[in-house]
């Protein structure tokens, strides 16, 4: 019995439960229609660079989507900036600077009013950062390191609880026939019978 209860309990540890506070529907990428900001993947790269922060991805597709073909160039205020991305006009203002800085937006000064047009430029490739950024290769080695190892710690527990499910079981089936065992000779005694 308590055999039965323990493997339930682990049943119910290793099986996935979907939790959600969500009230609309899944989002597949492959059949969205809404309006959505178009990033590309080649973004995530930029996480490695020191002091580039994943928001800033956020604020790369806001100023994209603003951009017009027909003039060159996206040309929102900042105030349109500070309300969409919701960041002060100091954080807005640092954060187009390292955008600037890692070469994934260019700034003009516009014209009139000194408001500023954007270009928004193609990613680089992770391989493009890495050889581009040292601190980008020191960080995603790190990380890279760190990550393999807690991957090789966490199969190496995982081949020893199998090790020694294995071990249980082996015991428990030598205690199960050694009982049956028992059982039988007991039953041949009451029945003074050899077998």
């Amino acid at each position: 019995m308590r055999i039965e209860k323990d493997r339930k309990i682990v049943q119910k540890k290793n099986t996935a439960q979907m939790k959600s506070k969500a009230d609309t529907h899944i989002y597949d990428p492959k059949e969205a229609t809404d309006n959505f900001y178009r990033l590309p993947q080649d973004l995530e790269n930029y996480q490695w660079i020191d002091g580039y922060k994943i928001e800033m991805s956020v604020l790369y597709g806001i100023i994209a989507n603003y951009y017009n073909p027909s003039l060159g160039y996206a040309y929102p205020t900042q105030y349109d900036l500070m309300m969409k991305y919701n960041k002060s006009i100091n954080i807005l203002r640092s954060h187009i600077r390292k955008l600037v800085e890692v070469g994934l937006l260019s700034v003009m000064t516009g014209n009139t009013g000194k408001n500023h047009c954007y270009v928004a430029h193609v990613p680089l490739t992770l391989d493009e950062v890495l050889e581009k950024f040292p601190s980008a290769a020191k960080n995603y080695a790190a990380r890279k390191k760190w990550i393999d190892d807690r991957e090789m710690k966490d199969h190496s527990r995982l081949r020893e609880l199998h090790a020694m499910s294995d071990r249980i079981k082996a015991a428990k089936q030598g205690a199960a026939n050694t009982e049956a065992d028992d059982l039988v000779a007991r039953q041949a005694e009451e029945l003074d019978c050899e077998f």
